[in-house]
C-alpha cells in the first residue's frame, strides 16, 4: 500500500485539507484473523501518525464477520 509504505510522502497533500480519512483497508470473512488484524493495524497507524503530524482525522471503521 502505498499510503501506509511512504507515510512522510504524503504528508504535504493531506495537509491540504481540513480533515482527512483513516484509510479503509479489507476485512473479509475469508481473510484470516492474523490479515484482518494487520489491516486494522495498518488504519489506525496511518491515523494516529497523521494526527501525530497535525492533521485532522476522522477514523473508518470496518469489521469483518466470522465465516459461516
Amino acid at each position: 500500500d502505498v499510503v501506509y509504505g511512504n507515510p512522510p510522502y504524503y504528508i504535504n497533500k493531506l495537509s491540504r485539507f481540513g480533515y482527512v480519512l483513516t484509510p479503509d483497508y479489507s476485512l473479509y470473512a475469508e481473510m484470516s484473523k492474523t490479515i484482518q488484524q494487520y489491516n486494522v493495524f495498518r488504519n489506525r497507524w496511518c491515523g494516529a501518525y497523521w494526527q501525530e503530524q497535525g492533521l485532522t482525522v476522522i477514523p473508518t471503521i470496518s469489521w469483518g464477520l466470522a465465516p459461516t
